[in-house]
């Protein structure tokens, strides 16, 4: 809770004292009603009701989860947090029951669940592919929440990714789509700098080369014959194209156009030289 909502919830508790019963659990673990104790404690009170949360067969983290998204004051962002922190529990337990399950086999595998087996790691869930069960049971925990899945999604991996803007999500102090904006320019500027970081220990293989500017015709003369180990020409398309001497020019016969264009760098090819060439769609 906010430092300003949680000034209002202690004036609320100094006024009206505290209205609903905090639940514990086991040795006395608050599940519901954390906030409701700080403010009491703030405030100096003594007497404040205590019940046993009827936790039944929930899980008690999970009991508590539930609990606090019914707050008034949480945002769906909130909540998805909720939600996502439960996935992480649901997910661990299903791995703590699999690997128990392995044992009981001898290592050979768990054995077959059984007929009324109801949790995810044995029950209809189970029977799905690792990544399919994951998105059922992101989509079941998602609908318990009240919210979309894919803000689920979006929770669990902001919290991969950025875990200090998750927690500021999880505070309120941040909305879950400005979180996930600013850790993808995060990540952006990693990877910026890293490319950075690359660049600058990266030593040219050769520093040998150079750039010629002028006719192509007239430089290639200048260049050691058989050097080339790659040539990569885009001549004239001999369509007629008027280039300065009359669209005559570029038109020559088929068996012309590509002897003048394997001539173009002939003494520049090395043995084991490529070429690649630009040509028009009527040559072959």
């Amino acid at each position: 809770m906010p430092r300003d909502q949680f000034a209002e919830f202690v004036a609320d508790i100094q006024e009206r004292g505290v209205l609903v019963p905090i639940e514990v659990h086991g040795g006395g673990t608050i599940l519901d009603g954390r906030t409701r104790w700080m403010a009491a404690k703030k405030l100096g009170l003594r007497h404040v009701r205590v019940v046993p949360a009827p936790v039944n067969d929930t899980h008690p983290v999970i009991y508590m989860l539930r609990a606090a998204s019914k707050r008034r004051h949480l945002s769906d962002d909130q909540r998805a947090c909720l939600a996502q922190e439960e996935m992480e529990l649901l997910s661990a337990i299903n791995r703590r029951e699999r690997a128990q399950a392995a044992g009981t086999a001898g290592g050979k595998g768990r054995p077959k669940p059984s007929q009324d087996g109801d949790s995810i790691a044995t029950g209809v869930i189970g029977k799905l592919s690792p990544r399919d069960r994951r998105r059922e049971s992101r989509s079941v925990v998602a609908t318990n929440y009240g919210i979309s899945h894919r803000k689920v999604q979006s929770a669990f991996r902001l919290k991969r990714d950025s875990p200090n803007l998750y927690r500021q999500v999880k505070s309120g102090e941040l909305r879950l789509a400005e979180a996930k904006r600013e850790s993808e320019r995060a990540a952006k500027r990693c990877e910026q700098q890293r490319l950075a970081k690359l660049a600058r220990q990266t030593q040219p293989a050769d520093k040998s080369w150079r750039i010629l500017t002028g006719d192509c015709l007239v430089e290639m003369q200048s260049l050691t014959p058989g050097t080339a180990r790659l040539v990569f020409a885009d001549p004239p398309y001999n369509i007629g194209i008027n280039y300065g001497r009359g669209s005559n020019a570029d038109c020559l016969p088929d068996d012309k156009y590509l002897a003048w264009c394997h001539a173009l760098a002939r003494r520049l090819r090395s043995p084991t030289h490529r070429r690649w060439q630009f040509v028009g769609d009527n040559q072959r």
